[in-house]
């Protein structure tokens, strides 16, 4: 997947390099299908910052590209992408630390794909039109506010899957399916899911038994076994503020996560009627019993799914894979909110 190029230390490599411009170099790492991103000029120039692009077609594009914008000794990396690229380029940025204390370079998200849980989630600007206006028209990255948070690497059988913010198995996995597959995208595909899956839950058909299912999960969080006689309905492992659907909120913050080197874990394993007879209580966070489990973990292991989530993407997993999260690196992000 690429050799493990230094990573660049405020805008240095481990390299020399030539006659270096005394302006900031920012690499682009592009997607161009994802829903809401759109190409910049290969190489555009300010008065402070140099923008230089990389188109990646796909996810195996993605080490090739930041290979280059590493070698090239960029300080920062826009991702023009949504959750899914993003969580991609951190995970192949992890495999080309030299060792597990050298930091990552500072990431400037975009709105730029179908899900940005995670640039909402920092407070990211916009789309790259406005974002690349206000990053040019910056004086230098290093008085700008920046927000860090924890990731969630994911391994299956002892081999690494990804690195990311967000997993889910059960019905959140079944959710994320069925949003893919509608013709919209954004807020109004998933309020549509929702409303028809509420609304349709307790007709006897065979998509809504499988869609609602209990998973025969057995789950340990921090090495303990949590008592799960049916197994579950859902598990949510996040290190961000933002919530999907309506399970919520976390034990900790996103900005205590970091500090812990933890992750939140919510994991669900009540019946559909008792969902639906306390939705608002889910919705407020108000929501307490057995069969609702909150906590803060530095491991969590999973076995008996067919499917998870990662930050949107999508797997399939065998009932029989042993499924386990650990704490990942600390990502920094730059922030060009507007105040």
């Amino acid at each position: 997947m690429g050799s493990k190029i230094p990573l660049p230390i405020n805008g240095q490599t481990s390299e020399p390099t030539a006659a270096r411009s005394k302006r900031t170099t920012i690499g682009v790492i592009t997607n161009p299908n994802a829903r809401a991103s759109a190409r910049v000029d290969i190489e555009v120039s300010g008065t402070h910052h140099v923008l230089r692009e990389e188109v990646t077609t796909t996810p195996s594009d993605v080490p090739a590209a930041l290979d280059r914008l590493l070698a090239y000794g960029v300080e920062a990396i826009m991702v023009n992408g949504g959750d899914g690229t993003l969580s991609s380029v951190i995970a192949h940025l992890d495999r080309r630390r030299v060792n597990a204390s050298t930091p990552l370079p500072k990431l400037i998200p975009v709105l730029g794909g179908t899900n940005n849980s995670v640039a909402k989630d920092v407070g990211a600007v916009g789309r790259i039109a406005a974002v690349k206006k206000r990053v040019i028209a910056k004086d230098g990255l290093q008085h700008l506010r920046t927000v860090k948070r924890a990731t969630i690497f994911v391994d299956k059988n002892g081999e690494r899957v990804g690195c990311g913010f967000v997993f889910a198995t059960g019905l959140i996995a079944r959710f994320a399916d069925a949003y893919y597959a509608g013709s919209l995208k954004g807020p109004a595909q998933a309020a549509k899911v929702v409303t028809t899956k509420l609304a349709t839950a307790l007709l006897p058909t065979r998509s809504n038994r499988a869609f609602w299912a209990f998973e025969p999960n057995a789950i340990q969080v921090d090495d303990s076994a949590l008592k799960l006689p049916k197994g579950a309905s859902l598990s949510y492992c996040s290190t961000i503020d933002t919530q999907i659907l309506f399970f919520r909120p976390f034990l900790a913050r996103a900005t205590e996560l970091v500090e812990k080197r933890r992750f939140n874990v919510l994991v669900n394993a009540l019946p559909k009627t008792t969902v639906l007879r306390h939705f608002f209580k889910f919705v407020l966070g108000r929501f307490k019993g057995d069969g609702h489990a909150l906590a803060v973990a530095k491991k969590l292991e999973i076995s008996g799914t067919r499917r998870m989530m990662l930050d949107g993407e999508m797997f399939d997993v065998a009932p029989d894979d042993v499924i386990t999260l650990s704490p990942g690196p600390v990502v920094e992000f730059i922030c060009l909110a507007k105040r």
